[in-house]
Order: structure tokens, then C-alpha cells, then sequence
């Protein structure tokens, strides 16, 4: 018997290969029918949605073994087709349909539910690549975009500290313990201050 701990490294891997023998099941079941009983056709027909499905899982699993950091997106692109139906894995396709106006959508649930356990199993980490991996696909803001979502936080942040003292006003900028945008709205009221009391000394 094999040991609980020698396959706990290897976890990942168990849904993968649950996959493929579901899959390699539904390419050969046509095969198996027809042996079983001569002229009697299988109650489905392999497509090349199947073969492709078996062909992902099988890259999937050799990407595991070979190119362990190519796995993950090996995975992901795999189980997308599934949930998609773009690759089937079973002998009958199960479609859970979503309506967009005129247009509907159909979702294999088994894929979902995979995807799904592989994400709170690695939640942290699927988090960090969504993050990483969406950022840079979304437009980003230009400099000048930037600079005035900057200038319009530090002026919130000094209508905010308005009122409060000189003193309290120097710990926020001694301290450092705020955000940046907020310690520099402190010391511009600072700076400010001094200056119209320079002005009024000078009158």
C-alpha cells in the first residue's frame, strides 16, 4: 500500500488524473461497448472536443512531471476550455446555461467545481497571480492621470487636518505612520502656515 505522506507532495496532481481517467473512459467507451456487444453502436459519439480534452489532460500531466512551472498555467488554460466547452471530459457534456439578454452561455459544471477547489485550496497564491496577471492586461492610467489622482488625495486628506494643530500636524510627519499621500498633505499645511506667518511678520 502505497503511503499517505509519498502522495501528499504530489496533491495537485490527484484532480488532474481523476480528469484524465474520466476522460480516457469516455474516448474508450465506444471501443468497450462494441466488444462487449458486437454491432450494438455506444449510446454517444467521440468528438474531437474529447480527444482534445484527453490530449490537455494528458499535456497537463506531463508538464507536472517534466516543466513542474509551467504546470499551473497548463492547468488553468485546461480547465477555462472545459468550463467553457471548448474540451469535454465525460461520454455526455453538461452545460449550465447563463442568459445575456439574447444571447446565453453554457458553463460544463464539472469544470467549474474543479477550478473552484483549486482556487480556495491555493487562494493566496491565486490571488497574487489574478493580481499580478490582470494588472497588466488592464490599461494603466497615464502620468499626468496620476499626478492628479495624487494632487486630489493629498487636498482631501488637508481639508481633513484643517483643523488640527501645528503639533499634531508635525507627528504626522515625524511619525510617518500614514499614508504618503496624507503625511504630505500635513506637511504642506505646515509649510503653508509658516508661510502666511512669515507674511504676517514681514506686513
Amino acid at each position: 500500500m502505497i503511503s499517505p505522506s509519498l502522495l501528499r507532495p504530489h496533491r495537485n496532481l490527484a484532480p488532474v488524473v481523476g480528469l484524465l481517467i474520466l476522460s480516457a473512459y469516455t474516448i474508450s467507451s465506444p471501443l468497450i461497448s462494441q466488444l462487449l456487444a458486437e454491432g450494438r453502436y455506444s449510446y454517444f459519439s467521440v468528438t474531437a472536443a474529447h480527444y482534445l480534452g484527453f490530449a490537455c489532460l494528458l499535456g497537463t500531466v506531463v508538464l507536472y512531471l517534466c516543466f513542474r512551472p509551467f504546470f499551473w498555467y497548463a492547468l488553468l488554460i485546461t480547465l477555462l476550455l472545459g468550463l467553457f466547452n471548448l474540451v469535454n471530459f465525460m461520454p455526455l457534456r453538461m452545460s449550465v446555461g447563463l442568459t445575456f439578454g439574447s444571447a446565453t452561455v453554457g458553463f460544463d459544471p464539472l469544470s467549474f467545481v474543479v477550478l473552484l477547489a483549486y482556487y480556495f485550496l491555493h487562494k493566496t497564491a491565486a490571488d497574487s497571480f489574478l493580481r499580478k496577471h490582470l494588472h497588466s492586461l488592464l490599461p494603466q492610467p497615464s502620468p499626468a492621470h496620476r499626478t492628479a489622482r495624487w494632487r486630489e488625495s493629498v487636498d482631501q486628506f488637508k481639508q481633513t487636518f484643517a483643523r488640527k494643530t501645528d503639533e499634531a500636524l508635525g507627528l504626522i510627519v515625524t511619525e510617518q505612520k500614514m499614508v504618503p499621500a496624507a503625511v504630505t498633505a500635513a506637511r504642506e499645511l505646515l509649510q503653508e502656515r509658516n508661510s502666511n506667518d512669515l507674511a504676517v511678520q514681514n506686513s
